[in-house]
């Protein structure tokens, strides 16, 4: 049985892969602040309206749970440009 080598990464893909996690954290950065905005929005409207909050925060509530179900919360899959 032969154990085989890792491969080794150019300077190009290295940097390439630097840049990639970059972005991703800056996306994933905005998409947390996003998240907590219409968290935010959502409480307010509730306190706002009161008993008709079920109809007159719908949309809200609806968006902050896609929000929520989304694994990466809405920044999107981390993506590699080479």
């Amino acid at each position: 049985m032969t154990v085989s080598q890792p491969q080794l990464r150019t300077t190009e893909e290295i940097v390439a892969l630097k840049r990639a996690e970059d972005k991703y954290a800056r996306r994933k950065l905005v998409a947390q602040e996003y998240m907590k905005l219409v968290r935010d929005d959502l409480t307010k409207c509730y306190i706002e309206h009161g008993v008709n909050h079920l109809m007159a925060c719908r949309e809200l509530r609806e968006e902050y749970g896609s929000l929520l179900k989304d694994p990466h919360r809405g920044c999107g899959t981390p993506k590699l440009d080479i």
